[in-house]
Parts: C-alpha cells; structure tokens; sequence
C-alpha cells in the first residue's frame, strides 16, 4: 500500500561542495568497506534518509585493490577516468566509458585500479552493503561484450 502522507520532494547538491571522505564512512556502507583499501567517496544522496537515492562519486588512489565482493542491492558503475584490471587469472582492462551493472548479490571482481587511479560514478538501488567474498562465491555470469 501507498503511503500518501509522503510528498515527492526533489534533492540538489554540488559535488564540489562535498569533501572527499573514506568510504568506510560513506552514509549506506555501514563501515564495511575496510578504510585501508583506501577509496574515497562523495554520498550525493539525503544524508540520514534511506529512501536514498543511493548514488555516489568515487576514487581510487593509484593501484587500489578491491577485493571480490557482492552488494545487497542492484548496483551500477560508469568509469569517468583511470582505468580497472577486473578479474585474477586474465584480468579485463576497462576504461573511461564503461559501463557495468550487477544484480543484488552478484559478486564481481578483484578489481584494480590502475597506474592513475579512478574516478567512476556508483548508483545502488538501496543500501549498498558492501559484502566481500568468503570463498568461491560465483562470480557475474556474464562477462560484457565478446
């Protein structure tokens, strides 16, 4: 059922006004991303509203490493700059303009940055609950163009 007492509303923020803070401490990850892998992060949603939106500006530093992991939420990543080595036997190089979607529960990855760091977008559609893999978890069936 509805709620009807809950009006639509619109949200704006500048990035740049934004600092730039581990994503550890990021609204959404509930400190499960370890602050040592290094990532920083920009929330550009409600602060303190899990309505969301769930979308956030994102850094590497130079050859960050992240581990395979999984989101308790549809996520989605676009590359602004730098570039990511995904995967371990024969990792996949991708760059500025890629665009990647995994389902809730999809684990994907090692990701590394590489020599210049990144910058992408990520947009959940809820918390992001960031669960790192135990194991051999099955990795995103499907694995982009051919």
């Amino acid at each position: 059922m509805r709620d009807n007492t809950a009006k639509p509303s619109t949200f704006d923020v500048y990035e740049q006004e934004l600092e730039w803070v581990p994503v550890s401490e990021l609204y959404g990850f509930g400190n499960a991303v370890s602050a040592s892998i290094g990532n920083l992060g920009k929330y550009l949603g409600r602060p303190g509203d899990d309505r969301g939106p769930w979308f956030y500006l994102i850094k590497h530093p130079p050859h960050t490493l992240v581990p395979r992991h999984a989101h308790s939420s549809a996520v989605c990543h676009l590359l602004l700059e730098g570039s990511w080595l995904v995967g371990e036997d024969e990792p996949r190089l991708c760059l500025p303009g890629f665009f990647h979607f995994e389902d809730a529960g999809a684990y994907w990855g090692p990701m590394r940055s590489g020599s210049e760091g990144s910058r992408f977008i990520a947009v959940y559609s809820g918390r992001p609950d960031f669960i790192v893999a135990e194991g051999s978890e099955a990795a995103e069936p499907y694995s982009g163009r051919e």
